[in-house]
């Protein structure tokens, strides 16, 4: 079943409550039956929290990471960023220079060059730029209806006005003629 662990929890006035945590995440036959049980309206023999699947990275063993989170605190920071990670992926070669302090306190300047094929590309996601990108797209659909529905009432008070004009003119004939 996975690595299991007792905890307790609850608020300072109230009773304290005792539970069982797991180590890891939900496999996918456990996200399977819980999905089926709800379909079905009933339990599918296995509670959802019977099948954990444990890993290295859940215990700590994996030295590598999977990503990483930069907080720039301007827009400009922002864009060097971003302007880095995109030569990152972009061909040809780099060079890296950065600072190696040795064991008698000096400080070392190391300059290595990278190709294409020394460093794999970096895949960023930039959250701020979607979330103001879909703010301008519903803004422009918003505008846009907006203008089509004042262009359509324009069109129709032209065409009232020209009629009422238009029956004016032929009720009052014979007293414009007789004016």
């Amino acid at each position: 079943m996975g690595i299991t662990y007792e905890y307790e929890y609850g608020h300072s006035l109230g009773e304290v409550k005792k539970a069982t945590g797991f180590v890891g995440s939900m496999s996918l036959a456990s996200l399977m039956s819980g999905m089926l049980g709800g379909m079905t309206g009933g339990s599918s023999g296995m509670a959802a929290s019977d099948i954990y699947s444990l890993s290295l990275r859940d215990v700590g063993g994996e030295t590598l990471p999977n990503d990483i989170s930069i907080y720039p605190v301007n827009f400009d920071l922002k864009e060097k960023v971003l302007e880095y990670m995109e030569a990152w992926n972009e061909d040809g070669d780099i060079t890296v220079k950065y600072e190696k302090v040795l064991d008698d306190g000096t400080i070392e300047v190391i300059e290595k060059t990278l190709t294409k094929a020394d460093r794999a590309d970096i895949t960023h996601t930039d959250t701020l730029s979607i979330v103001i990108e879909m703010i301008n797209t519903m803004i422009t659909v918003v505008t846009t209806a907006l203008v089509a529905f004042t262009a359509i009432s324009l069109v129709v008070s032209t065409v009232m006005i020209g009629i009422i004009t238009y029956v004016s003119v032929v009720e009052r004939t014979k007293e414009i003629g007789v004016i």
